[in-house]
């Protein structure tokens, strides 16, 4: 794993970093689809995850967000989690273990069950 990785919530400031990693990481795999409804989300993160009791992280690495991760209300007991992106230079360092890690911790402390 490497060193010095954050993991951080989203700030507004964040937005456009995050749509290019989320747009590569589609690009990455060939399931990118130029469709504004299928990522309408990523928009308005704020209130897709964050006013809607959810949550959106970043990894952070020097400065340079190299994922993201986030956790979506489904209803008061269960949440998924959706968005997960690395960017490709930092793949196989445990990085995405560790957002996930953060991501079930947090849904845990938000008192989802499943």
């Amino acid at each position: 794993m490497m060193k010095d990785i954050q993991i951080k919530q989203y700030e507004a400031f964040d937005q456009e970093s995050v749509w290019n990693l989320h747009i590569d990481g589609l690009k990455q795999t060939n399931s990118y689809i130029e469709n504004p409804e299928y990522d309408k989300d990523l928009k308005n993160i704020r209130k897709t995850y964050l006013n809607n009791h959810g949550e959106f992280f970043l990894a952070v690495h020097q400065n340079i967000i190299i994922g993201i991760g986030a956790l979506r209300k489904v209803d008061d007991e269960i949440a998924e989690i959706k968005r997960m992106r690395i960017n490709s230079k930092y793949q196989g360092k445990r990085i995405g273990g560790l957002m996930l890690d953060k991501l079930i911790e947090t849904a845990k402390d938000f008192g989802y069950k499943n």
